[in-house]
């Protein structure tokens, strides 16, 4: 039945908003803020320990997120884009950024 349809379809955008707040909310860039920087110390501690190289690129999902584009390399990874591609990490940051937010598959408006 449609009405049952839009009923659904409403219920689900009301649970989607609910739990789902965009990163241009002071909160949430708050949050992002905070678990990037314990994944950087977790990658960090976990080069000392074991000697693992990582590269963490965190950009925003949509045109619209106000959070801060991050990148951390462990060791000298970070020299690895440099030295194999001739580019610095901080190019590839950009062009990560600028290829998600044309994905589209932002759910949270």
């Amino acid at each position: 039945d449609k009405k049952a349809a839009y009923i659904r379809a409403l219920e689900e955008h009301c649970e989607k908003k609910v739990v789902g707040i965009r990163a241009n909310n002071l909160a949430a860039t708050r949050d992002i803020l905070t678990m990037t920087d314990r994944i950087v110390k977790e990658l960090d501690d976990l080069q000392i320990w074991t000697g693992i190289y990582a590269t963490l690129f965190v950009v925003r999902g949509h045109i619209n997120d106000t959070i801060q584009s991050a990148m951390h390399g462990t060791d000298n990874s970070d020299d690895f884009w440099e030295d194999v591609y001739e580019h610095p990490m901080a190019d590839f940051l950009r062009q990560y950024e600028q290829w998600a937010c044309t994905q589209n598959k932002s759910k949270f408006f």
